[in-house]
């Protein structure tokens, strides 16, 4: 008998090439916007604070184009285009509850500051253990400079910020067509 892989969950990550030099341009393209806290919210966002994202997508696609390069070799034939964009801050004590980005396209992020002992993002398997019947969570080992794509589907959360330095990550989501 032999094992069959029926379904799997595939997630992309790398390491921003001249990650320093992009850092200084990201900061200083995110600079102008409002990260504030909602009344439900764990963190601080910029996220649904404006109507200029187009302005921030296009530059931020520019920055990063050589790993938009790269990950455009993974979808030969397919189109993958920036829905949105925004930032988030967690400091002492924020985290993010448990949420995915919705049924279609993927999701990025990118870990700007990202002190040492800072929470990662714990990612959850669509499907529970086939013994236990237990919900499986996995983390990957990621540090400043990282950059991590998955599905919008798969439902991911953070821990408590425990440092007195804040975390910052850029996150976006993407559409895919023929």
């Amino acid at each position: 008998m032999k094992e069959l892989e029926l379904f799997k969950v595939s997630l992309w990550g790398m390491h921003i090439n001249d990650f320093q030099s992009k850092k200084e341009k990201l900061i200083k393209l995110f600079s102008g916007l409002n990260e504030r806290r909602d009344v439900n919210s764990r963190f601080l966002t910029s996220r649904n604070k404006r109507d200029d994202r187009w302005n921030y997508i296009t530059s931020f696609s520019d920055i990063m184009k050589s790993e938009f390069e790269l990950l455009g070799t993974h979808f030969k034939g397919k189109t993958i285009s920036i829905r949105d964009i925004w930032t988030v801050r967690y400091e002492k004590g924020d985290y993010q509850n448990t949420h995915n980005h919705g049924s279609l396209g993927l999701s990025g992020i990118i870990y700007l500051d990202f002190p040492d002992g800072s929470p990662t993002t714990h990612y959850i398997q669509p499907w529970n253990d086939m013994v236990s019947d237990m919900t499986i969570t996995a983390s990957l080992p990621v540090k400043e400079g990282d950059m991590v794509i998955t599905p919008q589907h798969l439902l991911h959360y953070t821990e408590p910020h425990k440092l007195d330095k804040p975390k910052r990550v850029i996150s976006w989501d993407m559409d895919i067509r023929e």
